[in-house]
């Protein structure tokens, strides 16, 4: 749990105080691989996503990494990671008043089932059965998805690529819109390269956000034996 003094104190004067709040160090509970601020990450959360991967594997006929081998490590750092990331976003998204309901799982969950299966409910059904996987299993993961995308939108809200930055590009790739002599006209792809550019510089800037959460969230994150990432006690 984060240290009151540090939870109340101003900004500026955070990581001052942090250092004399003297509270005992992060406990993580035996039912849990990790602590996040206020959220514990238990032991059935990673046990969950570790066997969706299992069965994933057995699915497409490929063994499954055996513990204590580099490829499982791997995985298990992934699951960790994202299940951290899950747990720092939650408790980012009401400062950016960001909320996902219901609804809006349903709404994603339909869009799936229309577009992977034709609307048929059944084949959905089936292709659960077939993954080893539940519909609250899905509704879970769609609802994590629904949450970075929503966190995305609002932190990249202000991002903008000027003409300018789109003139230059073209100019500076000139090559990838030449042919047989001719050359596509910067009208013709502004909007285009507009877009592209836009794309990345949103994930870029999404990208540095995220970055500088795990380091807000390190003081007061804490892992169980066997699950810290590489370079954390």
């Amino acid at each position: 749990m984060r240290p009151v003094c540090v939870l109340f104190a101003p900004l500026a004067l955070a990581s001052a105080l942090a250092a004399g709040c003297g509270s005992d160090p992060l406990v993580v509970p035996k039912s849990g691989i990790a602590v996040v601020g206020d959220r514990t990450i238990t032991r059935a959360q990673f046990g969950e996503l570790m066997a969706q991967a299992r069965r994933s594997y057995a699915v497409r006929g490929r063994p499954f990494p055996v513990p204590g081998t580099r490829a499982y490590a791997g995985l298990k750092a992934t699951a960790v990671r994202l299940l951290v990331e899950r747990a720092e976003l939650e408790q980012k998204a009401p400062g950016l008043g960001v909320t996902i309901d219901d609804s809006q799982v349903e709404a994603r969950r339909a869009l799936l089932i229309e577009g992977t299966f034709g609307g048929d409910d059944g084949r959905y059904r089936a292709r659960l059965r077939e993954e080893g996987m539940t519909d609250a299993q899905v509704r879970s993961a769609l609802r994590a998805q629904l949450l970075t995308d929503a966190i995305s939108q609002a932190v990249t809200a202000d991002v903008t690529v000027g003409t300018a930055a789109v003139q230059r590009y073209y100019e500076d790739h000139i090559g990838d819109y030449s042919a047989s002599g001719r050359t596509t006209p910067f009208a013709t792809v502004r909007e285009s390269i507009r877009r592209q550019l836009l794309a990345a510089k949103r994930t870029r800037v999404f990208n540095e956000w995220l970055a500088g959460v795990r380091r807000e969230f390190t003081p007061s994150t804490a892992y169980a034996e066997g699950f810290a990432p590489s370079g954390r006690p």
